[in-house]
């Protein structure tokens, strides 16, 4: 089924035009990274009540970061980290074997692997292997997704590639512990038989949090560089048919980035009349020689790949990191998660018109949304936050909020817990599913393995509906099937959980 802009009912303008087609599924109760183009993680059907865990999935191989798509059949589809299971990362560094590339699990509704499934692109090793993102379903049945390698898939429903397209830097076998562009945040599907990729370069290799880690764990382990490399990130744009490149839009070279690279972690939006909004953000080299995300801004980018505006629209950027993806109301209204990069203060909800001018801003009490917002159908805005504290545990916490957007300021209309915090926050973003109800699992920060999460479930006025403990926690986004199955893809060790009521 092919659908156009107004038919997916998250908004139609006076810039619409009806011969201007997207190409996502209309079948699909939920067919991409945040349920659509606008990213409003609200599903047409409902949740469950009373849920049990009535499937459990085991994936190969170490950790699941991406998100899971539900196809207009019940079929379910999710990225994992790696394809080869060493017995430690000391062992993956000693040993970079080309191939180890993360894997794309296509899943029955009953919990056995669809013929064809697990894709292996047999690209990648160590730090470049993972499918982080949520593929996206279009209106054939077939799958676009990105990887870690620097490639960009599109694969028939049995799993066969259709066509594969390289970021500018994409993996090279020659050189397995060498950083290339990731595809880390999700396609977008846009106008014209377009698909949108944002690249994610961050040097891993250099110094920083990864190598001090590393070195720690594996002393001596000789794979990582004494310099540090700026991050940065590229808009792609490609022909759905074919994979060909339409364009590229790099934000480093436009003049508002004051010649410096920026890089982006969320994935692209799309305005209802088509211009795709992004958000990136600045990086810092510290006086350790490791870059660092800080100020951020956000481009709009038209169907030729020009950019359309940018915000702020001045010579200085946010004084803000800007880690979510933007999410767009029906009424062309652009909502981000603005963090404070320094941890010392607190964070904000950002409203944008379509033209880039700022609305409002809304202060929350924690200093970090990493979590994007969530639209309910009355336009009310789901906030998740965290606050995060790099040593004292008892720093590390979020909650949830609803706001009442009333054009030129925002509203709470209420918060969760009332009082209290949920212990360490909220990386995953917000589900809402038809009645209002939010659907959102907590993760700790920083990662840690034998962590715990909960499953968290909440009404109409923030009252909570129930809470679930997992054995784990949460990296990516939830998704919710036609007949109210409740998708939670646990990190590590990497599962997927099915959770329906009773």
């Amino acid at each position: 089924m092919v659908l156009t802009v107004c038919a997916l009912n998250w908004g139609c303008n006076r810039h619409t035009s009806s011969n201007r087609l997207l190409i996502m599924s209309l079948m699909s109760p939920w067919p991409m990274w945040q349920h659509d183009p606008g990213h409003s993680g609200r599903s047409s059907y409902m949740g469950p009540d009373n849920p049990v865990l009535s499937r459990e999935i085991d994936l190969c191989c170490h950790g699941l970061f991406g998100s899971p798509v539900v196809d207009g059949t019940d079929r379910v589809f999710i990225g994992s980290i790696r394809s080869i299971e060493y017995s430690s990362v000391c062992d993956a560094f000693d040993d970079p074997v080309w191939g180890a590339s993360g894997l794309l699990y296509g899943i029955h509704k009953n919990g056995t692997e669809i013929d064809g499934f697990p894709f292996d692109s047999q690209r990648g090793s160590v730090m470049a292997a993972a499918i982080e993102d949520a593929p996206l379903v279009l209106n054939d049945g077939s799958l676009v997704f990105g990887k870690d390698d620097g490639w960009m898939y599109r694969l028939r429903s049995d799993g066969t590639v259709l066509w594969q397209s390289p970021a500018d830097d994409p993996y090279n076998p020659l050189e397995p512990v060498d950083d290339n562009e990731q595809m880390i945040p999700s396609p977008v599907p846009g106008l014209d038989n377009t698909i949108v990729f944002l690249s994610h370069f961050a040097d891993v290799y250099g110094p920083g949090p990864v190598a001090d880690a590393a070195e720690r764990a594996c002393p001596g382990n000789g794979v990582f560089k004494t310099e540090g490399t700026p991050w940065y990130s590229k808009l792609y744009a490609l022909d759905a048919g074919d994979g060909e490149r339409r364009w590229v839009f790099d934000p480093g070279t436009d003049p508002a980035s004051g010649g410096q690279p920026m890089v982006g972690w969320g994935a692209p939006a799309l305005l209802p009349d088509g211009t795709y909004i992004i958000t990136v953000m600045h990086t810092e080299q510290l006086p350790s020689d490791n870059y660092v995300p800080t100020s951020g801004r956000v481009f709009a980018i038209g169907q030729d790949g020009q950019r359309e505006w940018v915000f702020p629209s001045g010579p200085d950027p946010l004084d803000y990191s800007l880690w979510t993806s933007p999410v767009v109301s029906p009424a062309g209204a652009v909502y981000i998660g603005a963090s404070d990069y320094t941890y010392a203060s607190t964070a904000k909800i950002l409203a944008l018109s379509e033209d880039g001018e700022l609305l409002w801003s809304f202060e929350v009490d924690e200093n970090t949304v990493v979590s994007s917002p969530a639209l309910r159908s009355d336009g009310t805005i789901i906030v998740a936050t965290q606050n995060r504290h790099l040593s004292d545990p008892d720093m590390r916490y979020g909650r949830v909020y609803a706001l009442d957007d009333k054009g030129d300021h925002a509203e709470e209309l209420w918060r969760y817990p009332d009082t209290g915090t949920v212990p360490r926050g909220f990386y995953s973003s917000p589900l809402v599913d038809a009645s209002g109800r939010v659907y959102i699992a907590n993760e700790p920060f920083p990662f840690a393995q034998g962590e715990a999460g909960l499953l968290l479930s909440l009404e109409t006025d923030g009252s909570l509906l129930f809470s679930r403990s997992l054995d784990g926690y949460v990296h990516g986004n939830l998704a919710l099937g036609a007949h109210g199955e409740l998708y939670v893809p646990l990190h590590d060790p990497p599962r997927l959980l099915v959770f329906a009521d009773q």
